[in-house]
């Protein structure tokens, strides 16, 4: 749990009211993380960051998930996949058990046919393909998009 405290160091920017969140960031939230940030109030911004990358052993295999995470953004959305319709539970049932179990984790999932299944051969092959069609769509040779993914 973390309760945000007050912290100024005196420079007087608006983003001083968030001082606790700017120093958690390289400690609490590794992956996914609040950001608050600005000088100003017209200035100020809030995102939420996605930064899995530097949790990677390689620089090979950051570039590997970058690319098949690049791909999956790209070519679910476009391809309709019905993978949309997974309940966050479940979703959340499926992060927690790779996180405990990683690839023997039972996970679900919904196919490119609609049907749900716990077949990680077909899960890995669908989300692949996609990663691998994604790529090519954003303009990758078909090689460069085989050999990143």
């Amino acid at each position: 749990t973390l309760i945000p405290m007050p912290e100024s160091d005196g420079t007087d920017r608006f983003d001083d009211a968030f001082a606790t969140f700017r120093t958690k960031h390289g400690s609490y939230w590794r992956w996914v993380r609040p950001v608050f940030e600005g000088a100003s109030r017209s200035a100020a911004n809030a995102r939420i960051e996605f930064r899995p990358i530097p949790g990677q052993p390689t620089v090979r295999d950051s570039i590997a998930f970058q690319s098949a995470f690049a791909g999956l953004m790209q070519a679910l959305p476009q391809r309709e996949h019905p993978v949309i319709g997974l309940e966050w539970e479940t979703a959340r049932d499926n992060f927690y058990a790779a996180v405990a179990d990683g690839l023997d984790a039972d996970i679900e999932w919904i196919g490119p046919d609609g049907e749900r299944t716990t077949d990680t051969d077909a899960l890995f092959a669908d989300i692949l393909d996609h990663a691998e069609a994604g790529l090519r769509t954003a303009g990758c040779a078909d090689d460069e998009a085989a050999a990143w993914i």
